[in-house]
């Protein structure tokens, strides 16, 4: 396989890009995102296509990629994806390519790099899930090259935190040279949903679950991850109960009595 950022390398990159972007599911999903005259109309849900951040050609990292996927990039490797986010029911949908050079067995990638982008995926729900409404509802039409009018918002540009607990179950094998669909939700209580892909964690962080399908829909792969308390007073509440026993509201009230009682 020829090396990244090379010619020949070049000259498959620009087939995947074809040959993802005539993909049926892509093109049905750009159709579920949001279009001009429901935007005009100031609807702000629904689905969006999140799209690469514009690159500042004067900083000379601008574009990179960074970690160990950076080293997987070109046809060889993870080559080109297409990232669609639900605003309203927070779900993820990755169409994703898996190149030759990530085999570990002849044929079949690596669990090792199905790990890290699910994990990576699972990152992006949860960036996505905790980025404030008026960022996300500011997704607007925008014609690109060869994807039409459809919303679309750029990648967060704040490092995303990994999960903390991450469970794979590969349930069949996963073939190198191909695309396949990463499929993200919010995780369904156990009560709800008895068929439920692996046992539900304890509370305190969000949860969500994950599969890997062919195009044709044969899921090769589900996971399930759950992420710590994402912002500073979610963990503060959660390092006061577990040293105190007692809530963070009860906490404060105790520390400062009278602040809490002029405040209200």
């Amino acid at each position: 396989m020829p090396e990244y950022g090379s010619h020949e390398d070049g000259i498959l990159m620009t087939d995947l890009n074809k040959r993802i972007d005539d993909e049926f599911k892509v093109k049905v999903l750009r159709g579920k995102c949001l279009g001009v005259t429901k935007q005009l109309r100031g609807e702000q849900g629904g689905w969006v296509e999140v799209v690469p951040r514009p690159i500042d050609e004067s900083v000379p990292e601008a574009g990179q990629k960074k970690g160990f996927v950076a080293g997987l990039q070109g046809a060889k490797g993870l080559g080109v994806e297409r990232l669609f986010w639900d605003r309203g029911d927070h779900k993820l949908i990755a169409i994703v390519w898996f190149g030759g050079s990530l085999s570990g067995w002849p044929g079949v990638t690596h669990g090792g790099v199905i790990a890290t982008q699910l994990a990576e995926k699972f990152a992006l729900a949860e960036t996505l899930a905790e980025t404030p409404a008026s960022v996300t509802a500011a997704a607007i039409p925008q014609r690109l090259p060869g994807t039409g009018d459809h919303a679309k918002m750029p990648l967060p540009p704040d490092p995303m935190d990994e999960p903390a607990q991450l469970s794979l179950s590969y349930v069949k094998p996963t073939y190198a040279n191909g695309f396949y669909v990463i499929r993200i939700s919010p995780s369904v209580p156990l009560e709800e949903d008895p068929k439920h892909i692996v046992p539900s964690e304890p509370s305190g962080g969000h949860e969500y679950e994950a599969t890997i399908e062919t195009l044709d829909a044969r899921i090769c792969v589900k996971a399930k991850a759950k992420f710590e308390p994402s912002t500073k007073l979610q963990r503060a509440e959660t390092q006061v109960k577990e040293i105190t026993g007692a809530s963070y509201e009860s906490f404060k009230e105790w520390m400062w009595p009278s602040r809490q009682k002029s405040s209200t």
